[in-house]
């Protein structure tokens, strides 16, 4: 089935697309993103007696250079739902 455009939506369902995003955004925020960030920057912090390899932090940092990339995805995503909205919504206000 082929998804309509943004353009095409309704406002309701451009709200509940949008919130759908969103949960996604969080989600992968708190479980994906953040988690691999703080990893890398505590991998960073490295004592005379803890010396890493410096693939151990070549593969920390693509990780989570890998959930920044979906991070812009998700964000490319959402942002046209919330321009649409944020079109409809002001319509309707100035309409009255």
């Amino acid at each position: 089935m082929v998804e309509r455009s943004i353009q095409q939506k309704t406002l309701r369902e451009c709200f509940t697309d949008s919130e759908r995003l969103t949960r996604e955004f969080v989600e992968h925020l708190e479980q994906g993103f953040l988690p691999k960030a703080h990893r890398f920057l505590d991998l960073l912090e490295v004592t005379e007696e803890n010396r890493l390899e410096d693939i151990s932090v070549r593969n920390s940092a693509s990780r989570a250079l890998e959930s920044e990339n979906f991070t812009e995805q998700l964000c490319e995503k959402l942002f046209p739902y919330l321009e649409m909205i944020e079109k409809n919504v002001s319509k309707i206000v100035t309409e009255g």
